[in-house]
């Protein structure tokens, strides 16, 4: 487990160091995302208890049809921050073995060694996308229980009871 956030940790720090603008893009477009499912309860509410149809189903038809947009958006700049993180690991293991001695680079071992780095590139550029998803995630849960309660206080606790990892442990 601390090998994970430790993983993540040095992923999100290569993300700010080599592609900050696309991370921030990103975490921002997954906010949006985790805060519409909320939106849309509340919409829900609004719909089924004013008077005036009009104004929450427009802005529920807005929610809803703007969801599908914002995710295609999300996942290509996901995909774009994880290219470029990916370029620049593979660039910087590329000036690391233009360093080395032609008699070093000719050794079986470092030749593995290069290998096996230019191979981990792909799996490492991935990873900093996880953490900015897990956050989504846990902000979609908050504003879900916050909307729900804010309908009947008694279904967002079940709703929270819901989402609570058991306390048991299992032998």
């Amino acid at each position: 487990m601390l090998d994970a956030f430790r993983t993540a940790r040095e992923s999100l720090t290569d993300a700010v160091r080599i592609t900050p603008g696309w991370l921030t893009t990103y975490s921002v477009l997954q906010l949006l995302l985790a805060i519409l499912p909320g939106a849309q309860v509340v919409l829900i509410r609004d719909l089924v208890d004013s008077g005036d149809v009009w104004r929450p189903l427009l802005g529920l038809t807005v929610v809803v049809g703007s969801m599908y947009p914002l995710t295609q958006v999300s996942n290509c700049v996901g995909q774009r921050m994880m290219l470029r993180l990916r370029l620049e690991l593979r660039i910087e293991l590329a000036r690391v073995a233009a360093r080395l001695s032609p008699s070093r680079l000719a050794e079986p071992e470092t030749v593995r060694d290069l290998e096996a780095s230019q191979s981990a590139t792909h799996p490492i550029s991935d990873v900093a996308g996880k953490p900015v998803q897990l956050l989504s995630a846990a902000v979609t849960s908050v504003v879900l229980c916050l909307a729900i309660a804010s309908i009947n206080l008694v279904s967002g606790l079940l709703v929270l009871g819901a989402l609570a990892p058991p306390f048991s442990r299992s032998r």
